[in-house]
């Protein structure tokens, strides 16, 4: 297949980052409703984000990122799941070729990516690798944030020099600061594996800040702890999955479906979200929009904005059911809800009138979502497909 490349310029307001299904830190084992939590995560996001960009490093290994995303196959042919690829490849196939004793799955993965995949982010490792490794210099020298938090647990600041000493030498690699640290006899190697973590995730929002990004629990939760902030960082995922307003509102919808439902048959999901992005475009764009206003008020928790949205839509929605109600029973001007509506109803008299009031009916539900609340709409509509399904279905 074809594929379009973008690149960190090219990521923006709407496209999330989503590292929530990283093996190394989702711990997970594999298993069929593993992958049923990240598909249900992803579809939430798709119904909204612009893109959703994931890291190749989990779609490449024998994981569950991999098999979600094959049974959302759909979503990565139209370009709304996006995969990375290291700049200077042109192929996940290249890539896993350099790899060195590449196991059989990261080949036919990367067969399946060069096929299916449309869009394709081609990100600079090595310029990330530098920022990565100048954050963990700055982190673990006298007066950083690591620094103080070994200091604090009993680790000597000669070892601390040792290992920044070290680290002015060697390659940005997570790997690499952890083996550093543990030859320099710092044995707090969980506190050290979590910062490493942390920083890996968030170089790159530095590269390109104005991404939505979805961390796992344990990085989410050290970015509080330690005072640390990235722009728009959605909503800190709990272990059973929740995500942010207003994909929630699509989450609740999928968690009814049947517990022993199987990977083929969720795939009619991806279908679904194509055609409501078909029909509700003002929703990704709204979303947009709010993660752009974010920006500018250095929002780092995105959550409260989107959260606010679907409170706003609510409010206006059951504003304007009362008032089309009171049209209808006389208590307001006929013409004003004509005009509210955009129908076009003339001098309407007597049985006239009554035609025109039952096409003004038929009106009101469809307007009321579709031009004053994109995210009601996009999730209403998702519910009832995914409902109608289930009930022909299952």
């Amino acid at each position: 297949m074809y594929h379009d490349y973008i690149t960190s310029s090219d990521l923006s307001f709407g496209d999330i980052v989503f590292n929530n299904c990283d093996p190394d830190q989702f711990q997970i084992s594999y298993c069929d409703q593993d992958t049923i939590a990240i598909l249900y995560r992803l579809i939430a996001y798709s119904l909204y984000a612009k893109r959703v960009v994931i890291p190749s490093r989990y779609l490449l290994s024998a994981g569950s990122a991999f098999d979600a995303v094959e049974t959302l196959t759909p979503l990565l042919e139209e370009g709304v799941i996006v995969p990375d690829l290291r700049e200077g490849y042109f192929s996940f196939t290249d890539y896993v070729s350099n790899i060195e004793n590449p196991i059989p799955e990261q080949l036919k993965h990367a067969k399946f990516l060069d096929e299916h995949a449309s869009t394709i982010y081609s990100f600079d490792s090595y310029g990330q690798s530098d920022i990565y490794k100048a954050s963990l210099i700055r982190d673990i020298s006298e007066g950083g944030l690591l620094f103080k938090r070994l200091s604090a647990e009993g680790v000597s600041p000669l070892r601390l020099r040792l290992l920044k000493n070290e680290l002015l030498s060697l390659e940005g690699s997570r790997s690499k600061f952890e083996k550093a640290a543990r030859d320099n006899g710092i044995e707090h190697s969980e506190l050290v594996s979590k910062w490493a973590a942390l920083r890996y995730y968030t170089t790159p929002a530095e590269i390109c800040p104005r991404c939505i990004r979805d961390f796992p629990f344990s990085v989410s939760n050290e970015l509080r702890s330690s005072g640390l902030s990235v722009p728009l960082l959605s909503e800190n995922p709990d272990r059973l999955g929740g995500v942010p307003q207003p994909m929630a509102l699509s989450y609740e919808a999928m968690v009814s479906l049947p517990q022993d439902i199987s990977l083929d048959e969720l795939a009619f999901l991806s279908d679904i979200v194509l055609k409501i992005r078909n029909k509700v475009p003002c929703g990704p764009a709204k979303f947009a929009s709010i993660a752009e206003d974010g920006f500018k008020d250095q929002v780092h928790d995105i959550n409260q904005m989107l959260a606010e949205a679907i409170a706003t839509e609510r409010k206006m929605s059951h504003k304007l059911q009362r008032f089309s109600l009171d049209c209808l029973r006389g208590e307001a001007p006929f013409l004003i809800l004509s005009w509210a509506f955009g129908v076009s109803l003339g001098d309407s008299e007597g049985a006239l009138a009554g035609v025109a009031l039952s096409l003004l009916n038929r009106h009101i539900d469809s307007a009321i979502l579709e031009k004053r609340a994109p995210f009601l709409e996009t999730s209403e509509q998702f519910n009832r497909d995914v409902y109608t399904y289930q009930k022909r279905y299952f």
